[in-house]
Order: structure tokens, then C-alpha cells, then sequence
């Protein structure tokens, strides 16, 4: 005890507490003892906090045991020391059990300055022990929220409040580990919800994603697991035996039925769910995972809003991982070839463009169709080697032109974004290019309407470091994303490349036709030419001549030739008429 030690002294008697300051002065403690001698003057000497209380047991009209039970309610750490001229040892206990650190004989004062003593070291052992349990507890409060915070930051989707992909691959495999078999795996996928982002602002968007989780999550039962896999990609997994997964789906389905309202906007935003099952459609949640993302592909393509993985399409599964393999394989071009499809202008029916078109005939699988590994090499990351490939092939195609007095055309080439996103895309390109004799302003890379909306200012930026290197670059399928002005203004793009779609029977089909006739507006006022793509009937032909299109690519004006067969139709072929 460091300082002078203060005292609170309840005694009624004189002489008994002249007795009691004279030992405890004898004993060499400093101390200042206050002394009182009624229930009042008790009650305001505990406001100074003392460090330790004497009290007699018996006092007119106020007793020791109403003190103790005073002293314990106001200041229950304080140690209270009974100095009593007689003491039962039942009344003693009793007291003790109440919470009195000792008890002291008036006859027997010379054990009152070590009580004192040793009531002091025991109060500041248990102040201390308080203290550290005390920083324990803080500590472990610390330690949970540190616990909570890492938990969240790892499975806790930070947007939505949700679980997120981690939290939902471990219940998956949680649910492996313990045996449960079968269970399923729902995966929500919205429909064009990156043309909210686009057409409002990525806050909106967010607090749609939010709006459209805790929706879902009401509205799913609660033993049914559900969370965020990542933008807007939603994960349910339906245990053994708790519901049907396809009325989970449905219930999934109906909850995006109203409207999203945030601030002045109103969004209805479909959804398609994909129906898997552990352990037939994956051995994993990975598994399940891809799994589900190509039967999410089907169901989109068939236009269903849920679709449930069956057996057919668990072959057809087998032979995408068989290709993919294939795909993977470093002489794999050696299997493939390019085709080039002419685009013949309408004015005078000369060829200032052809299309590089890339097949495959593979021994294993026999010729397959670029829309079946297409998608498929930019999904396992076999694009880049692929384009480079193409590219390489369509200069030394262009050099061989030159070299044969053939008049230099344009070659266009379809633009992964998959391997235009790559970090060593432009030099990589440039490298090509340096070994070859071929101008970039000969080149034309053909990239989609999605591209533009996927971080356009990253976007913007790169096509721009093309066009200031010389190369041309094409919209391809316009129409058939999301157009907007506001976007293809800041977009440098040489040739618009009218859909099919928007081609066919252009000539008996006046909507078409009124759709083309402003594309081609649209294109003039920015200074771009026009390509009709699909081109395969005379009328066709003469009603984009009526309107003012520039080109036209089709099986009207020439399929896609093989290099010897291109080289035949340049040389042989006539004017369109």
C-alpha cells in the first residue's frame, strides 16, 4: 500500500477507539483513521473511498452485519475487519459467509495491525488477480473479434452480408467429408445484370445484388444454404432429403418476380438456375461448380430459366473434358488450318477485306466447329497461343498475296478478349509483327459489343494504343449486344459489322430493314464503314445496295475458302451483279 493507508472506523465507544488509533500508531502504519459512529456518518465516509473498514458489532440502533451488508453493496472490493468485544463462532461464520475479511477481539488488540496488514496484502492479491482476469477477458473479447473480423473477411461476402464462395466450397465439402450423398447444388446466375453497372452506376448495382441476396434469402427456408459466389452468381445447396431441388428453384424464381427499386430506379432482373447433383455431376465443389456454370450455359442457349444436369449431358461432358485435353496439347495447331471468307464491296464488287476463320479437323474428333472450341480454349486459357497462331498464319497468307502481285487487301482477325486482356499483349504483339513484312493498317481486329462494356476505360484505353499503332479494329455482331451512342463515341472503330440477323429477308421485312437503314446512319456520322454479315440472297444484296451499305460478307458473294481455293476465286471470279 503505497501512502498514507485511510481508515474507516465504525465505533461508538471512546475509549475503545482511542485503544484502536493507539495500536495501529504503535504498529508504525500510516494511516488517518475516520471515525464515526452511526449508520449516516457511515454512509458518507464510504463516499471517500476508504481502504479499509474497522467496525464495531454493536452500536445503538446500527449493527457491524448492517455495516457489512452496506460496505459489500457500495464498495464490495474494500476489506471489512469486525473489531467486537464478543463474537459467537456461528455469528462469526456468519458474517464471513457475508463477506468479512476478519475478525479481531477488543482484549486482543495486538492482532488488529497484522489483520490489518494481511486483509490489505489479500485485497491487493485479489485486485490483481481481478485485473488480470479482467485483461484475460479483454484479451479473449479481442481475440473473438480479431476471430470474427478474419472469419468474415473470409467467408462472409462483404457486399451482401452473405456466405461467400470460400464459406460455400468448405459446407460442400463438409457435406463430402461427412458422407451425404446425394445432395445438389443450385447455381443463380442474373440475366444481363451488368447492363444495370452500365446503364446507372456500380453503387446502384451494388444495392440491387443486395437487395435481390437477402430477397432470396427470406424467401428460401432456413436449413437451406445459401451465399454469393462472386458478381452476380448466387450459390444454394439443398442437403439429402430437406427439398425438392427444383421447387428451391422455383422459389428462387418467384422471389425476383417484383421489381428492385433503389432511389429513382426500378429494375426487373430475371434469373436462370442451374440444377447439379454430388455425387453424378462432380466429386467436388469445383467439379460441381463447372459443372453447374456449363449446364447454366445450356439452359441459357435453350432459353429455360432452370435446367437440371442429365446423364446425356454428363456424356457430352466427358467429351468436352476429352477436348479440352486435346486443346491443352502444345502441337495442337499443327491440327488446324484457317479459312478466309471474302468481303466483296458493293459498289464495284472488288475484295478490299477477307475474314481468317480457324478450323479444326481433328483425328480423334473430326472436324469440329469453332463455336464448340472457341469457348472452350479461352476457358482454360489456350486462346492466346491460338490467336498468335491465327495471326501468324493470316501475315505469312498476306505475304504470300503480296508476292504473287495479288492487290493488298485487309485481314480481319477476330480479337479474344481473353487475349487482349493479357499484361504482355502489346508487346507480344508487336514482337510478331517485327518478323513479318506486313503493315498493321492491313490488320483489322474484330472484338464484340460485350468487350465494350467489360471496365471500359481500361478498354477505351487499350483499342486506342491500337489504332495509334496502325491497326484497324471492327465491331463485330453489332446489335446483338447492348448498343449505346454514348458508348461507341468513345470508342475508335473503323468498320460496324451488321448482324445476320438484321440481314435476313432485309427485303421483305421492314423492321430490318428501317434497323439496318439507321446502323448505317450511325456508322456514317462516325465516319465507319458498314459490313452486312450473312449475305446469302440476291434480294438481300440489292436492298443493302438500296441503302447504302458499304461491304457484304456471305455465302452470296463466297464462302469461307481454303488459301488455294482463295487464291482461285481472286483470280477467277466476276463482279457482283
Amino acid at each position: 500500500m503505497n501512502g498514507t493507508l485511510k481508515i474507516l472506523h465504525l465505533e461508538d465507544n471512546d475509549l475503545d477507539a482511542e485503544l484502536v488509533v493507539s495500536v495501529v500508531a504503535g504498529e508504525g502504519l500510516q494511516c488517518s483513521i475516520h471515525r464515526v459512529q452511526d449508520k449516516a456518518g457511515f454512509l458518507s465516509a464510504l463516499e471517500n473511498a476508504p481502504d479499509i473498514i474497522l467496525a464495531d458489532f454493536s452500536l445503538p440502533g446500527f449493527s457491524g452485519a448492517d455495516a457489512l451488508q452496506i460496505a459489500r453493496e457500495i464498495s464490495p472490493q474494500t476489506p471489512f475487519i469486525l473489531v467486537s468485544g464478543a463474537l459467537g463462532e456461528e455469528l462469526a461464520i456468519e458474517m464471513i459467509k457475508k463477506g468479512m475479511t476478519d475478525y479481531v477481539m477488543k482484549h486482543r488488540l495486538s492482532r488488529l495491525a497484522p489483520a490489518i496488514q494481511r486483509a490489505l496484502r489479500e485485497a491487493e492479491e485479489i485486485q490483481t488477480r481481478q485485473r488480470a482476469e479482467k485483461e484475460r477477458e479483454e484479451a479473449n473479447r479481442e481475440l473473438e473479434r480479431a476471430f470474427m473480423h478474419t472469419y468474415e473477411l473470409a467467408f462472409v461476402d462483404q457486399l451482401t452480408g452473405i456466405p461467400n464462395r470460400e464459406a460455400l466450397l468448405q459446407n460442400i465439402e463438409l457435406l463430402i467429408t461427412q458422407g451425404e450423398n446425394p445432395f445438389h447444388v443450385l447455381l443463380l446466375n442474373l440475366d444481363g445484370f451488368r447492363r444495370i453497372n452500365y446503364r446507372t452506376r456500380y453503387e446502384i448495382g451494388d444495392s440491387v445484388l443486395i437487395a435481390i441476396a437477402d430477397r432470396v434469402r427470406k424467401a428460401l427456408p432456413d436449413e437451406i444454404r445459401f451465399g454469393r459466389l462472386a458478381g452476380d452468381s448466387f450459390l444454394t445447396i439443398v442437403r439429402q432429403g430437406s427439398h425438392a431441388p427444383e421447387a428451391i428453384a422455383d422459389t428462387i424464381i418467384n422471389a425476383l418476380q417484383q421489381p428492385v427499386v433503389v432511389q429513382e430506379h426500378e429494375f426487373l432482373q430475371s434469373g436462370t438456375v442451374s440444377i447439379v447433383r454430388y455425387p453424378d455431376d462432380g466429386r467436388n465443389g469445383g467439379g460441381l461448380l463447372k459443372t453447374a456454370e456449363l449446364n447454366l450455359r445450356e439452359a441459357r442457349r435453350t432459353g429455360g430459366r432452370v435446367r437440371r444436369f442429365t446423364s446425356e449431358d454428363r456424356l457430352n461432358l466427358e467429351r468436352r473434358l476429352a477436348i479440352e485435353n486435346a486443346l491443352l496439347q502444345k502441337d495442337v495447331v499443327n491440327e488446324m488450318y484457317l479459312v478466309f471468307q471474302p468481303k466483296g464491296r458493293i459498289s464495284d464488287g472488288a475484295v478490299p477485306s477477307l475474314e481468317a476463320l480457324i478450323r479444326w479437323k481433328s483425328p480423334k474428333f473430326g472436324e469440329l466447329s469453332p463455336a464448340h472450341f472457341i469457348p472452350l480454349a479461352e476457358e482454360i486459357g489456350a486462346i492466346t497461343s491460338m490467336s498468335e497462331w491465327i495471326i501468324e498464319t493470316g501475315l505469312q497468307t498476306l505475304e504470300r498475296m503480296d508476292a504473287m502481285g495479288y492487290p493488298p487487301v485487309h485481314l480481319a482477325v477476330n480479337l479474344s478478349p481473353i487475349h487482349l486482356k493479357r499484361p504482355d499483349f502489346l508487346s507480344d504483339l508487336f514482337e510478331l509483327f517485327s518478323r513479318h513484312s506486313i503493315a498493321p493498317g492491313r490488320i483489322e481486329f474484330e472484338i464484340t459489343e460485350g468487350l465494350l462494356l467489360e471496365d471500359s476505360e481500361w478498354t477505351a484505353g487499350m483499342l486506342t494504343e491500337l489504332r495509334n499503332a496502325g491497326f484497324r479494329l471492327a465491331l463485330d455482331d453489332f446489335g446483338t449486344g447492348f448498343s449505346n451512342l454514348g458508348y461507341l463515341s468513345r470508342f475508335p472503330v473503323d468498320t460496324i459489322k451488321i448482324d445476320r440477323s438484321f440481314i435476313s429477308e432485309i427485303h421483305i421485312n421492314e423492321r430490318n430493314r428501317s434497323i439496318v437503314r439507321a446502323m448505317i446512319s450511325l456508322a456514317e456520322a462516325m465516319g465507319s464503314e458498314t459490313v452486312a454479315e450473312g449475305v446469302e440472297l440476291e434480294e438481300e444484296f440489292q436492298a443493302l445496295a438500296d441503302l447504302g451499305c458499304h461491304l457484304i460478307q456471305g455465302y452470296f458473294f463466297s464462302r469461307p475458302l481454303k488459301t488455294e481455293d482463295l487464291f482461285n476465286f481472286l483470280q477467277n471470279r466476276s463482279p457482283v451483279p
